[in-house]
């Protein structure tokens, strides 16, 4: 658990070393496959930076996947207890 926001260049740097990306946004979670997919620096700001700059929340990190943002359905699967 952290206190502090993360600020956007520990925020990239923190989903570079994931290998998926899942990110909410309305009603859809959308799956990025950052090794192969490669996204640059502008899109992945797009995607889980919020309008102060920092990481959006919650972000949760599980072995390989991170998910920026809250969907029941894909943090049970992450968790493994779908």
């Amino acid at each position: 658990m952290r206190a502090a926001p993360v600020m956007e260049d520990e925020a990239l740097e923190i989903v570079r070393a994931a290998r998926t990306l899942l990110t909410k946004n309305g009603t859809t979670v959308r799956e990025i496959d950052l090794k192969r997919e490669k996204p640059d620096d502008e899109e992945l700001k797009k995607l889980v930076l919020g309008r102060s700059k920092t990481m959006r929340a919650p972000a949760l990190r599980v072995g390989d996947k991170i998910m920026i943002g809250f969907d029941e359905d894909t943090y049970l699967e992450l968790l493994g207890l779908d």
